[in-house]
């Protein structure tokens, strides 16, 4: 997990990364009381350990807190590449445009003249 920690960086991201680091520990020192009672031969104290509902619960909070910061980060790289995609679609269109409005401009600069637009001119 401390690979990941630099990483947090949206608001918010980083209090999602400190509970779950907060939570896989505590479900960590469950999961080492455990293996220490198997490796002291009782096995079945481990057993209940393990399987008990506080161990459980302690897993589930954990599994839960890594989903939720999954779901943040699916969430926000997807807004991010909305964001990328847009404006990339506007500078394209704004690239396309520019040298239409340039030389449409131009023409219907060098096109017009008042004086064949007022009514009773020699251009009308």
């Amino acid at each position: 997990m401390r690979g990941y920690e630099p990483l947090a960086s949206y608001p918010g991201e980083r209090e999602m990364y400190q509970k779950m680091q907060a939570t896989w520990a505590q479900y960590r020192q469950a999961s080492d009381r455990g293996v220490d009672l198997v490796k002291a031969g009782k096995a079945g104290d481990a057993l209940d350990l393990l399987g008990g509902d506080s161990t459980i619960a302690l897993f589930s909070s954990a599994l839960e807190a890594v989903n939720d910061d999954f779901k943040f980060n699916v969430k926000a790289g997807t807004e991010g590449a909305q964001a990328a995609t847009t404006a990339a679609t506007r500078a394209i269109w704004s690239a396309l445009a520019s040298p239409c409005s340039s030389s449409c401009s131009a023409r219907s600069s060098a096109s017009y003249s008042p004086a064949k637009s007022r009514p009773g001119s020699a251009g009308s």
